[in-house]
């Protein structure tokens, strides 16, 4: 028997039904936290039958009509029926400290094909805002690869003013935040399967990539696995690396994880 659905569960489910323009409309007058809760719900959600989603909406036009005729004579009803009403998604209410890290910076390390098949299922507006922040030439090669339905109404929401719903500084660090745990942990688990390859492949790979990456993507991983990179080089070039490696201090781990990244890209082509 399946468990009844949380009440985010079937307001997601209820905005999944709508047109793009309508949802951000519906988010930009809920307060932070419950459009981020939304958002999540909107993203893990899975398929309904028609049957659910049916008894879900006569479900919510009941509660809403039982509220209405509880609502005073000169009640805006305009106003939420229940909380504060806020509009938290003001760009002027969002203060940036240039102190920061530019927001989704390392995704302008990372190798553009990576990022669009990581994004190719989100929302346009989820795109959009991330793409917003990024260099022009990474957002127009992330562009080039996505579908041509999603790409034109992520483009649309990028070349106007108001095409990207404006969201609180704490939802667009929950929305980095997770993209960068897909990352890191896809970085984790991949990475670590290239010791599978024989010699022969592994020398290929890592050739086809610059020394500073190749070294960059080192740092951290397994001593043995190290040494089997470095021994497919020159001796002249495995000095270097060894050297290089040794001085490394400190490490941004945006560096490794984006070294990481484009020689997983490289192995993806070869196949």
């Amino acid at each position: 028997m399946n468990e009844p659905r949380r009440d985010t569960q079937k307001a997601a489910l209820l905005l999944s039904g709508l047109e793009t323009k309508t949802i951000d409309a519906v988010l930009s007058r809920l307060d932070s936290e419950t459009a981020r809760t939304l958002l999540r719900e909107l993203r893990t959600l899975p398929v309904v039958s028609e049957t659910e989603k049916k008894n879900v909406a006569e479900e919510f036009i009941q509660t809403l009509s039982v509220k209405k005729q509880r609502l005073p004579r000169d009640t805006d009803s305009s106003i939420p029926l229940s909380g504060t009403y806020r509009r938290p998604f003001s760009s002027s209410g969002v203060q940036t400290q240039v102190s920061k890290p530019k927001r989704f910076n390392f995704l302008n390390r990372l190798p553009p094909e990576i990022t669009a098949r990581e994004l190719i299922n989100e929302r346009p507006q989820i795109i959009a805002a991330v793409l917003s922040h990024l260099t022009v030439s990474v957002k127009q090669n992330i562009l080039a690869q996505l579908s041509p339905t999603v790409r034109t109404e992520t483009a649309q929401r990028l070349s106007q003013n108001n095409g990207i719903i404006p969201m609180s500084s704490e939802l667009l660090n929950d929305i980095e935040s997770a993209l960068r745990e897909r990352f890191q942990q896809r970085s984790d688990e991949e990475f670590n399967e290239l010791d599978r390859l024989n010699n022969e492949e592994l020398s290929a790979l890592f050739h086809r990539v610059n020394l500073m990456t190749a070294m960059l993507s080192l740092v951290g991983a397994e001593p043995s696995f190290i040494q089997r990179v470095l021994e497919r080089f020159s001796p002249t070039e495995e000095a270097e690396m060894k050297k290089q490696l040794r001085q490394f201090n400190t490490i941004d781990e945006d560096d490794v994880l984006a070294a990481r990244m484009a020689v997983l890209e490289e192995l993806h082509y070869a196949e």
